[in-house]
């Protein structure tokens, strides 16, 4: 089974990859990554490791 993975990607920056080892949030107001993009949610993403690849759950805007 393949560790599953976000990249994040900003204009002008290089890619960032992150391999889900453990719980992961995203977004801009978490306890995860913090994103600083007004267009995204305040708990955008969150991941966790044996979730299917491509299976996504949509945390709501808090």
């Amino acid at each position: 089974m393949r560790t599953p993975a976000v990249q994040v990607t900003e204009p002008g920056r290089s890619p960032l990859t992150l391999l889900i080892t453990e719980e992961l949030d995203i977004g801009r107001d978490c306890n995860g990554l913090i994103l600083l993009d007004a267009s995204i949610s305040r708990r955008h993403l969150s991941d966790q490791p044996g979730w299917r690849i491509g299976a996504r759950r949509r945390s709501e805007a808090a």
